[in-house]
């Protein structure tokens, strides 16, 4: 409830940068994805530039139209990646062939440094 409330401040506030820490982490399944839509849809009227930082691999692809990510080893590599679809993007992305394609990648990179 905090991050929502936080989220809604930052709105009638009218800022242009969002900083969103697992803003929707605590929240149902259901409920989660309500948020993540109307949260695109104001992020895009309101034309923001938003730091997002979540460990929810589906909401990395879903919200943003770039994806960085760094592992905490020694060095700290730096991924990233960029979409390609339009935004806003609704809850049926998660089937399109680009979606998987990039779950796999973020997986693959997740589970390839945890092994090693």
């Amino acid at each position: 409830m905090r991050q929502r409330a936080a989220l809604l401040r930052t709105v009638l506030q009218q800022r242009s940068t969002l900083l969103l820490d697992e803003p929707f982490g605590a929240l149902h399944v259901v409920t989660r994805q309500e948020q993540q839509q109307w949260l695109q849809l104001v992020w895009d009227a309101n034309a923001w530039t938003a730091l997002l930082v979540t460990r929810d691999v589906r909401e990395t692809i879903l919200l943003p139209d770039r994806i960085m990510g760094t592992q905490p080893e020694a060095g700290c590599r730096m991924h990233h990646c960029q979409r390609r679809s339009a935004s806003p993007r609704g809850i049926g992305a998660v089937n399109s062939a680009e979606f998987i394609r990039m779950e796999r990648s973020i997986l693959q990179i997740l589970y390839s440094n945890a092994a090693a």
